[in-house]
């Protein structure tokens, strides 16, 4: 029995060993490479003000197109644009179905994220996921802005910032940026990015989400609470837009003695896709 007991000892020794694997996590940007995404946002709202009932419901579609041009020294020079949009909404009285791949559609509420296709955006991202250059399109932050989003911002969140140490499968990081919310102010996001698993380069990653809303200024002295958010990501190291990734997201307005109460959910979903059909022209007009 005694000569098994080295041979016993030395397994329980290698066994947090291997438990304690850690990943040191970093982009390997190939030059020359080619990646679409698919984008889609769906957002459902439900407002009382003073006893009145009003609902309004979104769902937008955005296909990117993101091509590493150049790497050096690990920071890839990346050109990203979006090639469509296409959006249905109802509610507040008005209704949505614009679709920039057909002729003479109109975007309606859309006006300004429908400015932003075909025009090319760079940027510079290190190894690290750290954006180091934005060169955003004439105009394309202004019109993000103006239908309340951040076009900087969008492009900071597609790309994960990795820390600086090796993480073993189930260990965490926390990550925190400012979150523009349009008119209402700027809002102050915290998340805990757990690393879930990595297989070869692609590593999958869950994700909580706190949000901050105490500046953020609201029409009659209400109240902007983030009750939940959060999702995963799957992320291939080598490509310059994530593999997928899933967020919900439920925004409560209101409070005591506010005259309007809301709430609202929001699923976002990205995934890469194959490159869309070549756009075909439109065909001539023809006289009879």
């Amino acid at each position: 029995m005694r000569k098994f007991a080295p041979t016993f000892a030395l397994l329980l020794a290698a066994v947090p060993l291997t438990a304690q694997t850690k990943h040191q996590l970093a982009y390997k940007f190939q030059p020359g490479s080619v990646a679409w995404s698919q984008q889609v946002q769906d957002m459902n709202m439900v407002m009382n003000m003073g006893g009145r009932e009003m609902k309004q419901s979104s769902k937008t579609t955005m296909w990117l197109e993101s091509k590493v041009t150049e790497v050096k020294d690990g920071t890839a020079a990346i050109e990203q644009k979006y090639t469509r949009i296409k959006s249905i909404g109802e509610g507040m009285g008005s209704k949505t179905d614009y679709d920039s791949d057909v002729e003479g559609s109109k975007p309606g509420a859309m006006k300004n994220l429908a400015t932003l296709v075909d025009k090319t955006n760079k940027l510079r991202v290190g190894s690290d996921g750290k954006i180091q250059e934005f060169a955003l399109a004439e105009g394309a932050e202004k019109a993000a802005a103006d239908a309340g989003t951040s076009l900087k911002q969008t492009f900071e969140q597609s790309f994960m910032a990795w820390p600086k140490d090796g993480l073993a499968i189930g260990e965490s990081w926390v990550s925190e940026f400012d979150m523009p919310m349009g008119q209402i102010g700027t809002g102050k996001a915290k998340v805990t990015n757990k690393l879930l698993d990595v297989k070869g380069d692609v590593v999958t990653l869950e994700q909580v989400v706190e949000m901050d809303m105490s500046a953020a200024k609201m029409p009659g002295g209400g109240k902007l609470e983030v009750t939940k958010a959060g999702g995963t990501s799957k992320i291939d190291l080598r490509r310059s837009m994530p593999v997928e990734m899933l967020l919900d997201m439920e925004m409560k307005m209101g409070g005591e003695g506010s005259r309007m109460q809301m709430t609202m959910t929001m699923h976002q979903e990205l995934k890469q896709i194959e490159a869309p059909a070549p756009k075909q022209p439109p065909a001539p007009a023809t006289g009879k």
